[in-house]
């Protein structure tokens, strides 16, 4: 099945979809898509993570509920990649004021990378909207910004 080129809006990339998949919303290299029975695509997303285990981090979260500012979340950089996956989601959608998805990974794939983590997830989640367990195909690169890594 050939795909369609999309470009984003911005100008800051492109993707192949499938026939009969819609572009959502695309800018800043971050992309939202849908597919013809409901299935949903999120390319390009960075969440941006502080390491409450870190004098800098907990620097920057200062305040007393030990929350992470902004959009950041708070996830120790010694976490596994599914363990941060949940947590991620768990407080963006507390941030949000909204309930946070039922996450299940069944699977962790590791693929080599330098200086970081690359690494695929497989099980299903719920985002508690009434439409029940999707599939879940993820994939999370972690590295560290070795401005931060000096103060462990």
């Amino acid at each position: 099945m050939p795909l369609q080129r999309a470009v984003f809006p911005d100008g800051t990339g492109s993707i192949g979809l499938p026939a009969g998949w819609q572009m959502q919303n695309a800018q800043k290299g971050d992309l939202t898509a849908a597919g013809p029975n409901g299935e949903k695509l999120r390319f390009g997303w960075t969440i941006a993570v502080i390491d409450p285990t870190n004098p800098q981090s907990r620097a920057l979260m200062g305040n007393s509920r030990g929350a992470a500012p902004g959009n950041f979340v708070a996830i120790p950089h010694s976490a596994d990649s599914a363990t941060a996956f949940k947590a991620a989601f768990t407080q963006l959608a507390q941030k949000a004021r909204q309930q946070p998805p039922l996450i299940n990974i069944a699977k962790v794939q590791d693929i080599p990378l330098q200086g970081g983590a690359n690494e695929f997830m497989f099980g299903d989640i719920d985002f508690n909207d009434g439409k029940g367990k999707q599939y879940l195909v993820a994939q999370m690169i972690n590295t560290q910004d070795s401005r931060w890594a000096a103060g462990r």
